[in-house]
Parts: C-alpha cells; sequence; structure tokens
C-alpha cells in the first residue's frame, strides 16, 4: 500500500491536527470547589477537606487529558492571625471527571482555631493541553492573586497521604494521582 499526499493532503491533516489542538485546549474545566469537615471512624476532631471537582470536556471522551497539575491556595484570616495553606496535586491523565482532594489535619484547624470556610481561595489547573483558574469572588483582580501567592504557606495534604485515602466513600471519581 502506498501513502502519497498532495498538497491538500498536508492541509488536510495540519487542520485535522488544528482541530484537535483546540478541542483539547478546552478540555478540561473546574465544575466547583467545596470546603467541609470530614471525621474518621472514632475520631471527634474535624478535618478540614477542600474537594475540587474536574471536568473532561473534550468532545471525544477517548482523548485523555494527560499531565494534569492541580495547586490549591487557601487563605484564612482568623482572630489567632491570617494562615495560608498549598495543596499540590498531579495526575496522570483525566478522562471525564474526577475529584481532587486536600486535608488540613485535625490539630491543625484547632490550633489555628480555623473555620469550614476559607476567607479566599485560588485553584489553578494546568495539563499538557492549556491551563485555567478557578478562583473565589475575593480575588478577582489580579493583584490580590499575587499576593495570595506571595503567603508563606504551608502544606496541605493531598488525599492520597492521608487516612481517606482507604476509605470506600472517598473512592468516588479518584484520579489517578501521580505520588513523588
Amino acid at each position: 500500500m502506498r501513502c502519497v499526499f498532495g498538497a491538500n493532503g498536508i492541509l488536510l491533516l495540519a487542520l485535522v491536527f488544528f482541530s484537535q489542538a483546540l478541542q483539547a485546549a478546552s478540555a478540561l474545566s473546574i465544575s466547583s470547589v467545596r470546603f467541609t469537615e470530614r471525621r474518621l471512624p472514632g475520631q471527634s476532631d474535624p478535618w478540614l477537606e477542600a474537594q475540587i471537582d474536574l471536568r473532561g470536556t473534550s468532545s471525544s471522551p477517548n482523548i485523555p487529558i494527560e499531565d494534569v497539575s492541580v495547586n490549591l491556595w487557601v487563605l484564612f484570616k482568623e482572630s489567632t492571625g491570617k494562615f495560608c495553606y498549598l495543596g499540590k496535586a498531579k495526575l496522570y491523565t483525566l478522562v471525564s471527571n474526577a475529584s481532587v482532594r486536600f486535608y488540613l489535619p485535625p490539630d491543625v484547624v484547632r490550633a489555628h482555631r480555623l473555620s469550614q470556610s476559607p476567607n479566599a481561595y485560588l485553584v489553578e489547573v494546568s495539563s499538557s493541553q492549556g491551563g485555567t483558574a478557578y478562583n473565589s469572588p475575593l480575588l478577582a483582580s489580579s493583584s490580590a492573586k499575587a499576593e495570595l501567592k506571595a503567603f508563606s504557606t504551608q502544606p496541605l495534604l493531598p488525599h492520597y497521604a492521608t487516612p481517606f485515602y482507604s476509605i470506600s466513600d472517598t473512592f468516588r471519581d479518584l484520579p489517578s494521582y501521580v505520588v513523588p
């Protein structure tokens, strides 16, 4: 079998690649960000859970979104001070939907008297196909985002580094994490 491309064939091939690149660039979105308290069985003090729901929006569901990185900055302004936490997670691929979760342990929540809802947060998601950002209404300006990123941060624990990883009700929409 012989394959010959003329000028029209090369143009058609270029249009196919360009079309796929446009689809991939818009193939990832953040559908919601939620903050809740979670308790482990037998534990009286709650963990703070941040859940970021990602959605693959590609028109071709068989094309995975690769090298997905999720960064979450969370800011609390409490009577005990200002506290900023940063969670980072990397996913191998995202095909349809996934919930990326980060946690603060009960001793941190209790020591700083953190409320369930942060004062501000910023989520940045990027992939080999592009990126997107999602933030709380208090971070509408780029200077507010830069200020949040300039805070000294403490780590949020990714889902796989907590005891919640072994609890079956957190398996729904669980992504494939790249564990460092």
